[in-house]
């Protein structure tokens, strides 16, 4: 097969949906089009139409002479093309299958960056704007992609170049200050494509599964008044003032009744070990404040609040100003709880600092971190150069 200098991507998720587009770029794109595409007006010549333009007419594929699927191409720029088809796989493959025909390069959306261009000149954008672009593509939430938005627009990069100026005039310790807190904020930049992870735990039977439910607002969780009835864990996700969350529901802690219930039980203890926030779920009928607090994790380092749950089974009760009142049944208390996990997020993450999102990021700046603590400071500017340009 002869070699073409052309690629194509699938921009839009897999799966079923209305339209489907594909990027197509490269010098030899005009040409591979004008083959396997007919305009509905004969009169158009595709290579000649400008950039914005659209043109309605059928994919014939590899035989112009069989009837192919009506979609429509959109020229983007100098040798760069947008087809719009059908949403299914099937259509999908039947187009990248008669470009691959072609000696079309077949990649992924992240990989035709590199081709496509972004800013209109590839050239120009460094390592962490790929990342955000990728990172941007699994986040749910406004706010996550705001935060993105921000380091793709060069406020993690401009850090990074000002630390390394710094170190260029030999100011080591102010350069370690910074870089520790771009660290500190890593932690949360990691979750703006994850989660942050909130498990729900305490003794069985005091309505976790319930909370989980009125947390999300339908039923997500098995409810069941016989105590142990969770065995395993159950997730949900949600959002709460913007921030991505993941509920965790997990197995009553006491002592096991069988090996299976122990089993759940020491998964919950897992969770526990790899949550962000715990929220420690009591019955305010059984309410005491030394077993309680008995519960609490200090070793763990994680935000933890007390919920005493049921309180529309009982009378006015005192309680601890720390402690959430909550009624799963009557949706009391249910806000209070979506504060306080929204406000340990929000303790999680300075804003005013540049937030580095990847697992690169977070190995480069602890490389450098710790060259500087051996007063190397031309081994951590070489690993902030590498975090901006790779």
């Amino acid at each position: 097969m002869t070699h073409v200098n052309c690629q194509a991507s699938v921009l839009t998720a897999r799966g079923r949906g209305a339209i489907a587009v594909i990027s197509i770029t490269g010098t030899d794109s005009d040409q591979i089009l004008t083959t396997l595409f007919l305009p509905a007006n004969s009169n158009i010549r595709l290579m000649s139409i400008e950039t914005g333009r659209i043109v309605f007419g059928r994919w014939h594929g590899t035989d112009p002479n069989q009837a192919g699927e009506e979609l429509v191409v959109c020229r983007r720029g100098p040798h760069r093309w947008e087809v719009h088809c059908h949403g299914g796989s099937a259509a999908v493959d039947a187009i990248l299958n008669a470009l691959a025909t072609h000696g079309v390069s077949i990649q992924t959306w992240t990989e035709s960056y590199s081709w496509a261009g972004l800013e209109g000149d590839a050239a120009n954008v460094n390592l962490i704007q790929f990342e955000a672009i990728e990172a941007l593509s699994c986040v749910d939430t406004e706010r996550s992609a705001a935060i993105l938005l921000r380091q793709y627009a060069g406020e993690l990069a401009a850090e990074v170049d000002s630390i390394r100026k710094l170190l260029v005039g030999g100011m080591l310790n102010e350069s370690t200050v910074r870089i520790e807190g771009l660290l500190r904020n890593s932690r949360a930049g990691i979750r703006l494509t994850g989660r942050w992870k909130v498990v729900l735990a305490g003794p069985p039977n005091v309505g976790k599964s319930s909370l989980i439910n009125a947390l999300l607002g339908f039923d997500r969780a098995i409810v069941f008044d016989q105590p142990g009835t969770t065995r395993d864990v159950v997730k949900a996700t949600t959002a709460f003032d913007g921030w991505p969350v993941e509920l965790a529901d997990t197995a009553g802690l006491r002592e096991a009744s069988d090996a299976i219930e122990a089993a759940g039980i020491q998964r919950t203890q897992s969770q526990l070990a790899a949550a962000d926030i715990i929220l420690w779920v009591h019955d305010i009928r059984d309410w005491n404040a030394n077993a309680a607090n008995s519960l609490l994790r200090p070793e763990l380092h994680q935000p933890q609040w007390m919920v005493a749950n049921k309180s529309d089974l009982v009378a006015e009760i005192e309680l601890p100003e720390n402690v959430i009142a909550t009624s799963a049944a009557k949706s009391i208390g249910i806000d209070r709880i979506m504060a306080a996990i929204a406000e340990s997020i929000s303790n999680d993450i300075n804003l005013s600092v540049a937030v580095p999102f990847t697992h690169r990021h977070i190995s480069l700046l602890s490389k450098a971190l710790e060259s500087l603590r051996q007063s190397d400071s031309t081994a951590a500017i070489a690993d902030l150069d590498q975090l901006v340009h790779g």
